[in-house]
């Protein structure tokens, strides 16, 4: 007569571990990416002057980047893009947000990862989209600097808002 576990689910779980792989193809995927160089886009826009609350949108942005590996490229854009290097000192805001530009400055040598950082108000929404369509399959990972209250900046440029989660 056989006797059974203790515990028959928890056995059925152990004896599946011993099968199994350690990791998944989407960990794997999530361990690779994460020890791709990474690329930031900063918007440094007049806009980027504005107080967002009780701070101004410039000083969340240095606040954002002092989380940001120090090997990443750093391009400030506003009216144009300038590469930054590994160097976080940004320029002061000046200029529109040609998001856009800073885009199709990156297509000759697309980056393996890419964070925006931005308010949400690029000159030409639908040329940024298309240029960042030109950068291939590419995830972009963005992060919001600005009130809450600003539903433009929140939104794709379509009048919908973005899904951040």
């Amino acid at each position: 007569m056989t006797t059974l576990p203790a515990n028959p689910l928890a056995a059925l779980v152990a004896a599946a571990a011993q099968k199994l792989p350690a990791t998944t193809g989407a960990t794997a995927q999530a361990a690779a990416m994460a020890t791709r160089p990474l690329t930031v886009l900063a918007d440094v826009s007049t806009s980027m002057g504005e107080r967002a609350g009780a701070l101004v949108k410039i000083d969340l942005l240095q606040e954002a980047l002092a989380s940001i590996p120090a090997t990443a490229r750093l391009i400030a854009f506003g009216s144009y893009p300038v590469d930054l290097g590994a160097a976080r000192h940004l320029p002061p805001p000046n200029g529109s947000t040609a998001l856009h530009l800073a885009l199709e400055f990156l297509a000759s040598a697309p980056p393996a990862r890419m964070l925006v950082i931005s308010d949400g108000h690029p000159d030409d929404a639908r040329g940024a989209l298309r240029a960042a369509d030109r950068l291939g399959d590419l995830r972009i990972d963005v992060i919001f600097i600005g009130a809450d209250s600003d539903r433009a900046g929140l939104s794709d440029g379509y009048g919908e808002d973005k899904d951040f989660n």
